[in-house]
């Protein structure tokens, strides 16, 4: 989604996982201006601009942290993704509650795409904030549901078969059978959602916020 201020152009971008930034400006290496020296801690929610929050969230894996966005609105905040469904997640929201959100109301879940950091703790962040709408593309929406529900299900031999046709070691296949897959972060997902469709557009708070099409991480 991209803003009429330009902030967060292009595709369903703000959900990403970003990196430190300067607050001089810094132009670094690979050309880029970095705004802050650091993130912020996880948890805690910076003001990049006016009525758009940045918060990190922890992730359980090498790729250690997901970002996601809480836009001020007339009556509370609009987030933009939520995170997998993980104790320490589930806390820095209950925090959010208690702080961040300042008494007022998380008004809606916008999902930038389905992946599990990303949209992994929906069902229980719109249950928590009472029943709150959710709002996401028809595949980001399927494709979190349909890996919720196959978590249930062990790995099938189609799986080893499939790795040894294509001359993977028996050892490393074993290790992948064992291994507790990514998806097992999904909790149970929204039963209903507003549909998300691209290259329309979705109004929070002040500023109208273009949908792109399906590219790169976004559906």
């Amino acid at each position: 989604m991209g803003g009429n201020n330009g902030a967060m152009a292009g595709g369903a971008s703000g959900g990403g996982n970003g990196d430190a930034r300067s607050d001089k400006g810094e132009r670094r290496d690979d050309g880029l201006t970095r705004p802050y020296a650091a993130p912020p801690n996880d948890g805690v929610p910076l003001e990049v601009a006016d009525g758009l929050w940045w918060v990190r969230l922890p992730l359980p894996f090498r790729l250690n942290h997901v970002n996601i966005w809480l836009i001020e609105e007339d009556d509370g905040f609009a987030a933009i993704d939520c995170g997998p469904d993980t104790p320490a997640v589930r806390a820095v929201w209950e925090e959010l509650a208690e702080g961040a959100l300042k008494g007022r109301a998380l008004t809606r879940l916008i999902a930038t795409h389905g992946h599990v950091d990303h949209v992994g703790l929906s069902g229980w962040v719109c249950e928590r904030f009472g029943g709150i709408p959710y709002h996401a593309s028809l595949a980001a929406w399927l494709w979190a549901r349909h890996s919720y529900l196959n978590t249930k299900h062990p790995r099938s031999p189609a799986y080893a078969t499939f790795l040894t046709q294509h001359g993977v070691p028996r050892e490393k296949i074993d290790a992948f059978l064992a291994d507790k897959p990514v998806a097992t972060l999904y909790g149970p997902q929204p039963d209903q959602f507003v549909r998300l469709g691209d290259n329309g557009s979705i109004g929070i708070g002040a500023r109208r916020w273009r949908i792109g099409p399906a590219v790169d991480g976004s559906e």
